[in-house]
C-alpha cells in the first residue's frame, strides 16, 4: 500500500513539474509577445495566442496522461494487454466497449 502511495505521489509531483514548466514557458512567451507590436490586428493576435496556448496545454496534458498510463502499467494497476493473435471484429470491439462503459458508469452510479 505504501508503495502505491509513493508511486502515485511521485507521478503527481512529476505531473506538477510538467505543468509548471509548460505554464512558465507560455507566460514568458506571451509576455514577450506583448512587448513588441506586430502590426497585425488585435483580434488576430488574440486568436493566435488562444490557439497556441490551447495546443501547448493539450500537449502537456497528453504527456501527463501518458505518464499516468505508464505508472499504472508499472505498478500493475492496468489490466493486462490482449495477447490473442485473432483480433475481434470492429463490431465486437464496439459492443464490448459499450458494455464495459455501461457497466463502469452503472457501477459508479450505484455506489
Amino acid at each position: 500500500m505504501v508503495d502505491q502511495i509513493l508511486a502515485g505521489g511521485a507521478t503527481s509531483l512529476v505531473n506538477l513539474v510538467i505543468h509548471a514548466l509548460v505554464m512558465g514557458a507560455l507566460v514568458k512567451l506571451l509576455l514577450g509577445m506583448a512587448g513588441r507590436g506586430s502590426g497585425a490586428p488585435e483580434f488576430m493576435r488574440y486568436t493566435v495566442v488562444i490557439v497556441t496556448t490551447g495546443s501547448v496545454l493539450f500537449a502537456a496534458h497528453f504527456a501527463e496522461i501518458l505518464l499516468w498510463a505508464y505508472t499504472y502499467a508499472a505498478v500493475g494497476a492496468a489490466p493486462p494487454a490482449r495477447t490473442s493473435s485473432i483480433s475481434p471484429s470492429a463490431t465486437t470491439r464496439r459492443s464490448a466497449m459499450a458494455t464495459s462503459c455501461r457497466s463502469t458508469i452503472g457501477g459508479f452510479l450505484l455506489r
